[in-house]
């Protein structure tokens, strides 16, 4: 990084930048040098337009979205090609250890679905305990945001 800057946000022929690959390999302390020196490339999208943020996301490290997410606070609103937050991906993934470090939950996907809604959409076996921890963190329904609903309706939105 020292003698050429510029190649921490180059893409390799395959689409991944240097903090991809060590984030793929699993090179923990790589990855915090890289970021501890320029948090520039959490923001920046390889293939399928996945960042660091939302491959840690898929992997389920608690400990690296954490830090990308204090590096990089705006980071948690890059989305995939397919339109997805690294809180979709979390609870694609079902991550609920990651869901309880993760505060914008509200934010929807290209498909206008919540966090909440994609963990609806989970097999019940899958999804009891991800939605514990959404509807802990405030988690709400795409249908049910910015609408005047009443108690009554909103019960029996629930399933």
């Amino acid at each position: 990084m020292s003698l050429k800057p510029s190649f921490i946000e180059k893409l390799n022929p395959d689409g991944f930048t240097p903090l991809h690959l060590a984030l793929h390999i699993n090179v923990v302390e790589t990855v915090k040098r890289l970021v501890k020196c320029d948090p520039t490339p959490i923001h920046v999208p390889g293939r399928e337009r996945i960042t660091p943020s939302h491959y840690a996301a898929e992997i389920n490290s608690v400990e690296l979205l954490a830090e990308f997410l204090v590096s990089c606070p705006e980071s948690i609103k890059d989305l995939t090609a397919c339109g997805d937050t690294a809180v979709h991906v979390v609870v694609r993934t079902r991550g609920s250890e990651v869901l309880k470090n993760m505060n914008n939950v509200n934010d929807k996907n290209s498909q206008d679905m919540t966090a909440l809604d994609i963990a609806m959409s989970l097999p019940a076996e899958m999804n009891t305990k991800i939605k514990i921890y959404l509807c802990r963190a405030g988690a709400s329904r795409a249908s049910l945001r910015h609408k005047n609903v009443s108690l009554a309706d909103f019960m029996g939105s629930q399933e």
